[in-house]
């Protein structure tokens, strides 16, 4: 069971279709794979699986209430245990890159201090959040560039630009499902300050039919 839990709270199907799509961006820019990109798998899949530890570290209040069968408030997993995992799981895909280039080194050392600060401050900022979630998802194509050095990078950005987009709307969205547990667990989203407006504006708007 305890196994089970620290499998879990990495999403490694998540995980693992992150260090997939680097594989994929390399393949898109280059029109070949090569065995040193296979280590853009493993660096992504283990930075994002960290981010997805340590998001769930900072959210466990948040979690017991919009997903209460996650690993740490379902107590297969410890918050305790679950930082220390996320702290191993982030060395452990820097020390990778160092493999790479010094691009690559770059956005995986970036990257990893943009997750925890995402996961401990930036989450509960209004868009910000959003943002640098959608930038998160997009740098992965962008980590699959690098690998071929900035021109890679840079013909990888389209692609990127899209994603980005895309998971923008996609977090806009999941905030607007998650708003009763989010304001018990004192986030300040775009739905919530939305339907505060809303609701304020309601005296304004009786008092006009009236």
């Amino acid at each position: 069971m305890r196994l089970a839990g620290f499998i879990a709270i990495t999403r490694p199907i998540n995980s693992f279709v992150a260090g997939l799509a680097a594989i994929v961006a390399y393949l898109i820019d280059t029109g070949t794979v090569i065995p040193e990109s296979l280590l853009l798998f493993f660096i992504v899949a283990l930075i994002t699986a960290a981010g997805n530890v340590i998001n769930d570290f900072f959210d466990a209040e948040i979690d017991a209430i919009n997903r209460p069968d996650r690993p740490i408030p379902s107590g297969a997993v410890s918050r305790g245990d679950a930082r220390r995992f996320a702290v191993t799981l982030f060395l452990a895909g820097i020390l990778v890159s160092f493999f790479t280039n010094s691009l690559c080194i770059s956005i995986a050392i970036f990257n990893t201090l943009l997750l925890i600060a995402y996961a401990a401050k930036l989450k509960s900022t209004p868009l910000t959040g959003n943002i640098v979630v959608a930038y998160i998802s997009a740098s992965i194509f962008l980590f699959g560039g690098a690998l071929n050095g900035l021109d890679g990078l840079i013909r990888i950005i389209p692609i990127a630009a899209i994603t980005f987009f895309a998971m923008l709307s996609r977090e806009l969205l999941k905030d607007a499902e998650d708003v009763e547990g989010d304001r018990a667990g004192g986030a300040d989203t775009v739905p919530i300050r939305s339907a505060l407006k809303k609701h304020q504006s309601l005296p304004l708007l009786q008092l006009f039919l009236q």
